[in-house]
């Protein structure tokens, strides 16, 4: 009975043993399929990131080649926006300072009061200021980079055959020269 029991348990053995080398054999197949699958799909990432890229990169030209003729303009607004974030910085700084030095320990008299006052409404109105002439320049540049793409536009459509006209709704290209310079 003994035997017979070791022999049962030995066969048994060697059933799980085949059994777990085939699970191995499976779960290493399935693992080489999904470092292949990872590898393809980081290959077409990096073949799509590439191509984006060199759109992104095409764009940017093109938008900077666009905005040429206005680069003062856009040197200026990119200046001001320096300025803007000093302003700000400036004031948080004022503030902390005020508080830590002259207020918390109160210190300060009703002078103290009136100049920290006087000196935060001075840097908020030029932050404004700034503000606002970035704004204007912002705005007017948008109009005029709007208005030269209209003309090229334009320009394009004063070139293009007499049958792409008539294949053509009016409507239509005036709808796409307006809102797509917009």
């Amino acid at each position: 009975i003994y035997r017979d029991n070791y022999k049962k348990r030995q066969g048994s053995k060697c059933a799980n043993n085949r059994n777990r080398k085939q699970k191995e054999q499976s779960r290493n197949k399935d693992h080489k399929i999904k470092l292949i699958k990872l590898w393809f799909k980081s290959l077409v990432f990096q073949i799509i990131s590439h191509l984006s890229h060199q759109a992104a990169s095409r764009n940017f030209k093109r938008i900077l080649s666009i905005c040429k003729p206005h680069r003062v303009i856009l040197i200026i607004v990119s200046f001001l926006m320096l300025i803007t974030s000093a302003l700000e910085l400036g004031v948080q700084f004022f503030l902390r300072y005020f508080v830590d030095e002259h207020f918390i320990p109160q210190k300060g008299g009703t002078f103290d009061i009136l100049f920290f006052f006087t000196i935060y409404a001075g840097i908020m109105l030029a932050g404004n200021i700034v503000f606002l002439l970035r704004t204007y320049l912002c705005g007017k540049m948008g109009i005029k980079i709007s208005y030269s793409l209209r003309e090229q536009i334009n320009n394009h459509i004063q070139k293009l055959s007499l049958s792409f006209m008539n294949r053509r709704n009016e409507g239509e290209l005036l709808g796409r020269m307006t809102w797509d310079t917009n």
